[in-house]
């Protein structure tokens, strides 16, 4: 079916995309050769490329519930904090603030480590992306009775409302020329959508034009915490 095809055909590109990524790093670091501004927009693609490929493999594992969350007691916390200084120099190049609120209580979760960060990095990452120069990215982390709440907002140009409800879907992007120049493909959001139901959670969004968006996780608690 469509969702072992998708499956098959990711995992039968991974291996070509890793040897040719090997070979044009390593033509890139010989010491005699002058630095091509070919072969690193080559290699640039190759990993866009390897990512797209990788995220695909992920979904179709996660659609056919092969992939093996590795789950533990995970504090949100540290995870969050460090995801946000991952992006704050990026987002001081364009003087947009990155703004954290942690939370006053222990916000510990039953999950994946690796899947919850790849949750978090990906709407930091969006929210710093798509925002206007001189904004500013709001982080947010809060217990509300049994569940877990992260809210990553920001001041960027909105979302209309027609793209709202097709906003998860895979390869949907809003904007094209916009998606293309940063090297989206669309698959992030499905992603972070397809982990968080798998941890039991939910994803929802909210936006204005002209004045920000805003994504919204919530997860059970850590079951001793309840």
């Amino acid at each position: 079916d469509l969702q072992n095809y998708a499956a098959d055909a990711a995992h039968e590109l991974r291996t070509p995309l890793a040897n040719l990524r090997a070979e044009l790093e390593t033509a890139i670091q010989e010491p005699s050769r002058v630095p091509d501004p070919l072969l690193v927009s080559l290699a640039e693609e190759v990993h866009r490329m390897t990512r797209i490929v990788t995220d695909l493999l992920t979904l179709a594992k996660l659609d056919l519930r092969q992939y093996a969350l590795r789950k533990e007691r995970v504090e949100l916390e540290p995870i969050l904090r460090e995801v946000c200084e991952t992006w704050i120099p990026i987002a001081a190049e364009r003087k947009i603030e990155v703004s954290v609120r942690e939370c006053a209580s222990p916000a510990s979760v039953d999950g994946d480590p690796v899947a919850l960060r790849r949750i978090l990095m990906n709407l930091v990452e969006n929210a710093v992306k798509y925002n206007r120069d001189g904004g500013r990215v709001d982080v947010s982390l809060r217990r509300a009775d049994n569940t877990i709440i992260v809210e990553v907002g920001d001041t960027g140009p909105g979302i209309p409302a027609e793209h709202l409800p097709r906003l998860f879907r895979r390869f949907y992007r809003v904007d094209q020329a916009r998606s293309r120049e940063t090297g989206g493909a669309g698959l992030g959001l499905a992603l972070c959508k397809s982990f968080v139901e798998a941890h039991e959670g939910t994803i929802a969004v909210r936006s204005v034009e002209g004045q920000g968006t805003a994504f919204t996780v919530t997860l059970p608690a850590e079951r001793g915490m309840l």
